[in-house]
C-alpha cells in the first residue's frame, strides 16, 4: 500500500522541482513512520523524471513547437523526419531538467536546428519583441559574427564605414573579450549584443584580442546613431575602380549602381569587386547585381529544393551595359558566404573573373523566414544553390584562383590592402593578354 505521506511529498517534489526539494528536505534519508524509508537519491531521481515529463509535455503541447515542426516538415529543403527532431528535443530536456531558467521550447527549437544545418536560425520571443520595438540604431557601428559559443569571444566581421568603430581603429577579425569590464566569454550572442548598445553620447571601452598582438588591447568609443551603408567605392590607379559590398540588403543593387557611378563609367579599364566578409543577404538583390554583368537569360545558378532543381536566370538590368564587358576581379575570404559566394562563382563562370584572396565559407543554402505565431520566428534553409555549370560549394567553399594574404587588420580598401594590390595585378594581366 502506498504511504500517504510519501504520495503527498511526491506531489510536492513534482511541483517544486529538484533544486527546491533539496532546500526543503535537506540531504540524507527521509523517514515516514516505522515502515517507509527512502534516500534522497531516489527522491532526486523521481523529481528529475517528473520535471522532464513536465517539460516534455510543455514542448509537445506548445503551439510554437508545433508551428516550427510544421514549417520544417513542409518547407525545409530536404525531407526531414520530425519524429527525430522530437527525440532530440526529449534528450536535451532530460539533460537540463533542473535548469528552470531555460525555456524548454526555445531550447528544443535551437537544438533541433543544430541537427539540420549551419545556416538555419531561430529568433526567440524576447529577441523577436526587441526587434519589433527597435529604435534607430545607436552604437559604435560593428558588423558581428552571430555564431558565438559560450566561453568564446565575440568576433568582429568589420566596422561600418564612417562609424565610431571605423574611426576608432577596429579591424576585421578583432575579437571582443570585455565590454566595459564585462567578460563577453560568459555571455551568449544576444546578451553580448545588448551590452554593446546604449544611449547616444555614452562611452564604451572594449578589450580586444587582435591577431599579431601579444596581449589584449583596449579601445574607447562614444556611441552615436549609425547610418548603415553596405556599399562603398573608390577609384584605383590606371583607370580601375573598387566596389565593396558588405551585405546584400534589399536595396543593394540600386546602391551598388549609385556608388559605382561616382567612380566609374564606360571607359573604366577594370573593376575590383570586394565581397570579403560578406555573409550573403537578400537573394533577389544578389541576382540583380549579378545580372548587371551578364546578358539577359543566362543561367546563373541551379536551385534545388525537395529533389526538384530549377534554373535561376539573369534578368534584364537595363542600363550600364558596359558592365557586361569590363574585366572583373573578385576579392573573397573565409567569411565570404551564401549569396556572396554565389555572386563570386557566377562572375567566375560567366565573366571569367578571377577570385583573389582565401577559400570561402561554404555556405550555399537559401534561407526563408517564417513567423511562429507572431511571437517568434525561424529562418529555415528552403533551397540549396549550385552554380550554373553545376559546381557545388556547400560545406567546401570556393577555392581561389590567386591566393592573397588577409589584410592583417588593415581597413578594407586602404592603400595597404594586399588583396586589392593582387587584384590590380590581375587586371593588368588581363590587359596584357588582350594585347598579345
Amino acid at each position: 500500500m502506498t504511504n500517504p505521506a510519501c504520495s503527498e511529498h511526491r506531489l510536492a517534489a513534482r511541483s517544486l522541482g529538484a533544486d527546491r526539494v533539496f532546500r526543503a528536505y535537506g540531504s540524507g534519508s527521509v523517514e515516514y513512520g516505522m515502515r517507509y524509508t527512502f534516500t534522497m537519491a531516489s527522491l532526486v531521481v523521481a523529481v528529475t523524471a517528473a520535471a522532464t515529463e513536465s517539460r516534455d509535455a510543455l514542448m509537445t503541447e506548445s503551439a510554437r513547437w508545433r508551428d516550427f515542426a510544421r514549417r520544417v516538415e513542409q518547407n525545409y529543403f530536404r525531407v526531414i523526419d520530425v519524429n527525430a527532431l522530437v527525440a532530440t528535443c526529449r534528450n536535451v530536456l532530460g539533460s537540463t531538467a533542473n535548469r528552470s531558467e531555460v525555456d524548454p521550447v526555445d531550447l528544443c527549437i535551437e537544438t533541433a536546428l543544430t541537427t539540420l544545418d549551419r545556416e538555419s536560425s531561430y529568433v526567440p520571443p524576447k529577441k523577436y519583441a526587441d526587434a519589433k520595438a527597435a529604435q534607430p540604431l545607436v552604437g559604435i557601428g560593428l558588423e558581428l559574427a552571430t555564431t558565438k559559443p559560450i566561453g568564446q569571444p565575440l568576433t568582429i566581421v568589420t566596422a561600418i564605414s564612417g562609424s565610431p568603430a571605423d574611426r576608432g581603429g577596429i579591424r576585421p577579425g578583432d575579437r571582443i573579450l570585455e565590454i566595459d569590464g564585462l567578460d563577453v566569454r560568459a555571455l551568449n550572442f544576444d546578451d553580448a549584443y545588448r551590452a554593446l548598445r546604449g544611449a547616444a553620447g555614452s562611452h564604451l571601452v572594449l578589450k580586444l584580442e587582435r591577431r599579431g598582438e601579444p596581449a589584449p588591447i583596449e579601445l574607447s568609443f562614444t556611441r552615436e546613431a549609425i547610418q548603415i551603408s553596405r556599399v562603398r567605392a573608390r577609384r584605383l590607379p590606371d583607370n580601375n575602380a573598387w566596389v565593396r559590398v558588405s551585405f546584400f540588403a534589399e536595396n543593394a543593387a540600386a546602391e551598388f549602381l549609385k556608388r559605382l557611378d561616382a567612380v566609374a563609367g564606360p571607359d573604366t579599364s577594370g573593376l575590383v569587386i570586394d565581397l570579403r566578409t560578406n555573409p550573403g543577404g537578400s537573394f533577389d538583390s544578389m541576382i540583380e547585381i549579378a545580372s548587371l554583368f551578364c546578358e539577359p537569360g543566362f543561367q546563373l545558378l541551379k536551385v534545388t529544393s525537395r529533389g526538384e532543381q530549377k534554373p535561376v536566370l539573369s534578368v534584364d538590368a537595363g542600363s550600364h551595359k558596359w558592365l557586361r564587358n569590363v574585366p572583373v576581379v573578385v576579392l573573397v575570404d573565409r567569411l565570404t558566404g551564401g549569396g556572396a559566394e554565389a555572386l563570386a562563382q557566377i562572375l567566375r563562370e560567366r565573366r571569367k573573373a578571377k577570385l583573389v584572396g582565401e577559400a570561402t565559407a561554404g555556405a550555399a543554402l537559401i534561407t526563408t523566414r517564417f513567423d511562429l505565431g507572431g511571437t517568434s520566428a525561424v529562418r529555415l534553409a528552403t533551397a540549396r544553390m549550385d552554380s550554373g555549370l553545376g559546381m557545388a560549394w556547400l560545406g567546401e567553399g570556393l577555392q581561389v584562383d590567386v591566393p592573397a594574404a588577409d589584410t592583417k587588420g588593415m581597413e578594407f580598401g586602404d592603400s595597404n590592402d594586399v588583396s586589392i594590390a593582387a587584384g590590380m595585378r590581375q587586371l593588368l594581366a588581363y590587359r596584357l593578354d588582350a594585347h598579345r
